[in-house]
């Protein structure tokens, strides 16, 4: 594979990834941001000489200021948190799990290196410098940054986001047309075609420039240790109840983000991550969803996650209004129900302005509120947690072990809530009989009846194993009709002939789910049989 080629593979946008689900403890949480992120990076790059590109397998080739990119399959040790080495999905964004095969940067392979990952690079590229001392994009930083802190000190809010637009944008079309997934409507053919590439879209550069951001975050991220939590991580920040003075922003991709920093930046004295946002108490919906519950001031943390929130207040300022379009969102969340509409404004697309012969207008549309957790991570250790005068379930997260995990997960998740919300414990114990008994049904040969659960499942084999004499069962115990008539009493219609072939079925073991339904049933079973061997048949 050519090495250009072979770049875009490495080319990924930001980390997003949620940590936390529902609300969080009651103290102080801090919003943390890596200060001009995208622009730091293209600071920092030199002219490429591309005639001496080299092939490597060679992990000590790939040190942090080396245009670097490798495809790599790793492992991070077990008990791992922030696994930092991304696979792409095709619907579902990045994901980091515990092993696989990731195409990534020299940076990120900075960081896994330093976390104890098992790496072996499969294939690989280094593009050497050709000029040590020249910077293709600093100059223009240099003026982005310098227009951006003019604007600030003098709260010309319009200006100062304007430059940074400006500074973003350069990023952007360094990236157009990479991956060829956008699409626009082209008002002379008449049809929709592919983004094509930008007079200045370069892989190397842009792959080179997500690549450090996302290391950056991950480093800092492992830094903060078990004694902190993180809520959130969204491209260049995150939300932990980290202070600054704790987090170690000495690692080596900081550093080298410091240098390309302060160059920049004009002053060397100045932190490389920036306080944005600080509050009391978080909810955190899915990535790129986070709320504040308790705010300290009237910049609450507000990241919607796509949805609109449709609130107007003239003559206020505008920390008031983001402050009632917080609290109008987080009613929205704790409330909301299965198959909820929410309603959305837009513009009228190109395409019905031109093939419809309309104008510019605004128009409405319902669109189905998807506030659940997006799977990224798995959910673990459900507790429900005061907010607001009500309560929420809360859920910790956990990498999966490989992205067919974390696939199997999403997809089934996806089914589920189409029903269903994940508010409160009850809710928990639906997903996690839903999501348990199709693991379990894909290890065996049975079929269940609609309605059917876990215990259900249980008490076939149950059958089985009385039917066969396994599992310290007799088999003569009781009569059957005894049996028949014990399953009534806890819910269960059976048959005195459904013992018949039981007794030749097979008996599978390790199937089971551990769920409250089974383990209920379970507790029944061994009231009646102290020696049934009931936890052979659990897989959990």
């Amino acid at each position: 594979m050519a090495s250009e080629e072979f770049v875009k593979n490495t080319y990924h946008g930001g980390v997003n990834n949620c940590h936390q689900i529902g609300p969080t403890t009651i103290e102080t949480w801090y919003d943390y941001d890596a200060q001009s992120c995208y622009t730091t990076a293209l600071n920092g790059i030199k002219t490429l000489d591309y005639a001496n590109t080299f092939m490597s397998t060679k992990l000590e080739d790939y040190c942090e200021d080396v245009m670097g990119f490798a495809r790599v399959k790793f492992e991070f040790p077990k008990g791992t948190c922030y696994p930092s080495l991304p696979i792409r999905t095709d619907k579902y964004g990045l994901v980091y799990p515990l092993k696989g095969v990731s195409w990534c940067t020299s940076h990120e392979l900075v960081v896994a290196n330093t976390m104890g990952a098992t790496l072996k690079i499969l294939q690989g590229f280094v593009i050497p410098w050709a000029d040590e001392n020249h910077y293709v994009f600093r100059e223009f930083m240099q003026l982005v940054r310098a227009k951006r802190k003019e604007y600030k000190a003098s709260n010309n809010i319009f200006y100062e986001k304007l430059w940074k637009e400006i500074g973003n944008s350069l990023y952007g079309k360094l990236a157009q047309g990479l991956r060829c997934n956008k699409t626009g409507f082209d008002i002379f053919l008449q049809y929709s075609k592919k983004l094509p590439p930008s007079a200045i879209t370069n892989g190397y550069y842009a792959s080179y420039t997500t690549g450090l951001a996302r290391a950056l975050m991950f480093e800092q991220m492992v830094s903060i240790g078990d004694k902190y939590e993180i809520v959130s991580v969204t491209t260049d920040g995150y939300l932990t109840n980290a202070p600054m003075s704790e987090i170690k922003l000495d690692g080596s991709i900081s550093n080298l983000f410091r240098k390309f920093f302060h160059v920049m930046n004009g002053n060397t004295t100045e932190e490389i991550i920036e306080e944005k946002h600080r509050v009391m108490q978080l909810i955190s919906m899915k990535t790129r969803g986070q709320l504040t519950a308790i705010p300290i001031d009237t910049n609450p943390v507000l990241a919607r996650a796509g949805v609109q929130v449709r609130i107007k207040k003239k003559d206020e300022k505008l920390g008031s209004l983001k402050l009632d379009q917080n609290d109008y969102f987080t009613g929205v969340y704790l409330g909301r129900e299965p198959g909820q509409k929410h309603e959305r404004k837009s513009l009228i697309s190109t395409r019905k302005m031109f093939t419809h012969q309309t104008d510019m207008v605004s128009v409405e549309t319902e669109q189905r509120l998807n506030l659940e957790a997006d799977f990224k991570r798995n959910l673990v250790n459900p507790k429900m947690r005061a907010v607001l005068g009500t309560e929420h379930i809360h859920l910790d997260t956990q990498p999966f072990e490989t992205i067919e995990d974390m696939l199997y997960a999403r997809i089934r998740f996806d089914v589920w809530r189409k029903n269903n919300c994940l508010k409160t414990l009850v809710d928990w114990d639906s997903w996690q009989e839903f999501y348990l008994m199709s693991l379990a049904l894909c290890k065996i040969k049975m079929r269940l009846k609609d309605g059917e659960h876990s215990g259900h499942l249980l008490l076939r084999l149950f059958l089985r194993a009385y039917g066969q004499a396994e599992l310290g069962l007799q088999g003569d115990e009781y009569t059957r009709k005894e049996l028949v008539a014990k399953f009534a009493d806890w819910g269960y219609s059976y048959k005195t002939s459904d013992f018949t072939p039981a007794k030749k079925a097979p008996l599978y073991l390790g199937v089971v789910p551990r769920t409250e339904r089974s383990s209920h049933l379970a507790s029944l079973l061994l009231s009646l049989f102290p020696d049934f061997d009931v936890e052979s048949l659990y897989f959990n």
